[in-house]
This record gives structure tokens, sequence and C-alpha cells, in this order.
């Protein structure tokens, strides 16, 4: 379990370095999963927006329903023991890795 963690927070402080890098450019589209789960036709019409932007053309059919975020138990002791490692493991690595 340590060793997932420290890898959800190496790759996730290294992905924050790129998308700061990256601010501002017309490619770079960044989405949440919360979002997505949520409002799926809404992040759709963010991605057509922005291949429209770039001089592609972009078609949904049909449009999707909400879609069901994961199931996990926030107080399952595998869940809690998870989010310890978490916690421990993002000592290690800056908010930002280039």
């Amino acid at each position: 379990m340590d060793q997932v963690a420290h890898q959800v927070c190496y790759f996730k402080a290294m992905y924050e370095g790129k998308f700061s890098e990256s601010s501002g450019h017309s490619q770079l589209l960044r989405l949440h999963y919360r979002e997505l789960c949520d409002s799926p036709n809404e992040v759709l019409g963010k991605i057509k927006d922005a291949v429209r932007k770039n001089g592609g053309e972009l078609t949904f059919e049909p449009l999707p329903e909400p879609m069901a975020k994961s199931g996990f138990l926030g107080n399952s002791e595998e869940v809690l023991q998870m989010k310890q490692a978490l916690k421990e493991a993002s000592r290690a690595y800056p908010e930002r890795m280039a």
C-alpha cells in the first residue's frame, strides 16, 4: 500500500508541474473526474469547444447520462489505511515537480 501511495503522490506532483508549465496552452484542457461523472455533457461541451478552437470539429451522439462515482466507503479499514499512506507519502514530494 505504501508503494502505491508513493506512486500516486509522485505522479500527481509530476503532472501538476507539467500542467503549470503548460498553462494557457491551447491544446491543454484540464478536467476533473468528479466533474466528468456529475456533468458529462458539460465536460463534452468544453472538449468540443477546445477542439473547435484548434480548427477541428467534434460531435457526440447520443449524449451520456451522469455517471456513478466509485463506491468506496470512506470509513472502511482499507480506505482509512490508504488515506493515511497517501498523507505520509505526500510529504516526500513537492507540490509540483518539473
